[in-house]
């Protein structure tokens, strides 16, 4: 197009000067910056791997469009702020290496500490990149680590910001003290590191290149923000299940008729386009641990893959022939459709419907712990079903499968495997989500299939919530969320998103919200099923199957009923949810 500059690149060492220099600026059209710690360190394997993070849009800065678009700096930016270009694409990846590499003195987002990114050398050099990469919280723990070299060489940890810092003198000195502390006890083979480390960031920052395009400075403001929007809302991926389809040709396997042949009516009632994506996955898993795209192309039959043996390279084939893998796919048929067939039993883990799965992105581990707990070599087989029931439930309520999923699934899939060996092992998953599930808000969940929402249904299930009616179980295809106090009301509250809170919702079937209850208030229809109730213990089980106890009815019973009332409603049963969620991961309540 006209206006438009040819391509060109910055090696990482120039955008990290020209990030810690306040050269570019963020349109305020843009959404804010939103990554998590996973996909920052996603972002900082790939420039490791030497693997391309995609091309950035800038916009040439002058004194006429400057003062024509709003705009701001990059998160956490407080320096001299005399930017260059506009970001109109690439915010959320320069945003991440300026985090993770100058770490500016702000909380990170919408978090109320701050993150620091690492590297463990140790794996690292071992060419271990699913583990060799990692992030801390802020804590008077993590800020004596930072402070202290002896337990960094210790440990093998180098801090990220050191390599962002704008004195090139400091991670080359980081590393000469590294080799000397470990020549001082005695360990030879650290003699060369110190080269081995400076090539191996000299290289990073100077040779890694990022790839970008700019627009002309003088290019209209409305070509611009229709560029933009056009890059936002127009992109269509290839799957990778269509390029590994074709890898797969000319080994004699047709993958999409593989799909076809599916008879599982509970593989078949997943989303059709991921589904496809996940049976490979769990194989992928299975044989090698990992999951992410590059891994899942080692599943061609004959595909060599180069794989550590001591120090040396070597090369490998993970499956030999076409028969293996079509043996393998049979086998994950099967698999998964025993998984999701749990996760959707009401006895189990309660998704009763494919739109209330709280992750169908878990489903490939899941399917890959599920089959591994029946492994013989195990010393107790029988603990393996409950072991997975927590690290479930803690990685739901906990949103680890919200993101960098297949990074989640490596580290999950080698932690629980060694849980199932030994007892004494727990998975960082397990101990880290007692403090998240015990401050979980759940009043802020109120979007319809979210995770959470869904979760907390699933739970209703569990408890075998039953019919306010007839009191006895419900046909769970007919079964729905509904409000409690009825959508209506809402005008009584300041917040009206309020209404819609999970703590609102309960699982009946549409007739008996459409001819029984319809939108009355509780304190109508909860008093006719208690005044004509033969029996009021079992109305009383009955809404307790629904997290409703006695005190929650007192409340609901209120007339009138205001705002206050709807609040001590919520409360009382936030409390009564969470204690669930506490036992579920085996707490100390």
């Amino acid at each position: 197009m006209k206006g438009m500059e040819k391509p060109d690149k910055l090696h990482l060492q120039k955008v990290i000067s020209n990030l810690r220099d306040g050269k570019f600026a963020i349109p305020t059209f843009q959404r804010e910056f939103d990554w998590n710690p996973k996909d920052i360190i996603e972002l900082i394997k790939s420039i490791f791997e030497d693997y391309y993070i995609g091309t950035l849009l800038f916009w040439r800065i002058s004194s006429e469009n400057i003062s024509s678009l709003k705009h701001e700096p990059i998160y956490g930016f407080k320096g001299n702020f005399s930017p260059n270009y506009f970001v109109l694409d690439g915010q959320q990846r320069l945003s991440a290496i300026y985090y993770s590499f100058c770490s500016p003195d702000i909380n990170f987002r919408n978090k109320k500490s701050k993150c620091y990114f690492f590297i463990n050398l140790s794996k690292f050099l071992e060419e271990k990149y699913e583990e060799a990469f990692f992030y801390l919280w802020e804590s008077k723990k993590l800020h004596s680590l930072l402070e202290n070299k002896t337990e960094q060489f210790e440990n093998h940890i180098f801090p990220l910001k050191i390599l962002g810092d704008n004195a090139t003198y400091l991670w080359t000195r980081w590393i000469d003290e590294y080799r000397d502390y470990w020549l001082e006890k005695g360990s030879n083979e650290y003699k060369n590191i110190r080269e081995e480390l400076f090539n191996i960031f000299e290289e990073l920052l100077q040779d890694y290149e990022i790839s970008f395009v700019e627009l002309d400075k003088n290019l209209d403001m409305s070509k611009v923000c229709d560029i933009f929007t056009r890059l936002n809302s127009r992109g269509v991926d290839l799957s990778i299940f269509d390029i590994l389809n074709a890898a797969f040709l000319p080994k004699g396997i047709e993958l999409k008729e593989k799909w076809r042949e599916i008879q599982s009516t509970s593989i078949k009632a997943m989303e059709e386009d991921k589904m496809k994506v996940y049976l490979l996955q769990i194989i992928s898993i299975f044989k090698q641990g990992y999951c992410s795209p590059k891994y899942l192309y080692f599943l061609v039959p004959g595909a060599k893959r180069k794989i550590r043996v001591g120090k040396q390279l070597a090369e490998d084939v993970l499956i030999a022939s076409k028969e293996e893998f079509i043996k393998l796919w049979d086998e994950t048929i099967v698999n998964a459709d025993l998984a999701i067939k749990k996760i959707m039993n009401p006895r189990e883990f309660g998704a009763f419907k494919t739109k209330f799965i709280p992750y169908p992105s878990m489903i490939p581990i899941f399917t890959a712990l599920d089959s591994h707990a029946k492994y013989k070599q195990h010393p107790n087989i029988s603990q393996n079903s409950e072991k997975i029931k927590k690290w479930y439930w803690a990685s739901v309520f906990t949103s680890n499968y919200q993101s960098s999923v297949e990074s989640q699934a490596t580290k999950d899939f080698g932690d629980i495997k060694e849980w199932f060996n030994n007892d004494n092992i727990i998975p960082d998953t397990i101990t880290e989500s007692q403090k998240e599930v015990r401050e979980l808000s759940l009043k802020k969940e109120i979007s319809q299939g979210s995770a959470i929402y869904n979760a907390i249904l699933n739970l209703m299930t569990i408890k075998g919530a039953r019919d306010v009616i007839t009191l006895e179980l419900p046909e769970y295809s007919e079964v729905d969320d509904h409000h409690i106090i009825p959508n209506s009301w809402s005008k009584n509250l300041k917040d009206k998103d309020k209404i819609n809170s999970i703590l609102n919702r309960i699982l009946i079937t549409s007739n008996t919200n459409r001819n029984i209850i319809k939108a009355r208030m509780p304190n109508e229809y909860l008093k006719d099923i208690l005044d004509k109730a033969k029996n009021k213990d079992k109305v009383y089980e009955m809404l307790e199957s629904h997290f409703i106890s006695r005190e929650i009815v007192n409340i609901l019973l209120r007339n009138p009923f205001n705002e206050s009332d709807y609040n001590d409603f919520i409360e009382e049963r936030e409390k009564l949810i969470r204690a669930e969620l506490v036992k579920l991961v085996d707490f100390d309540v």
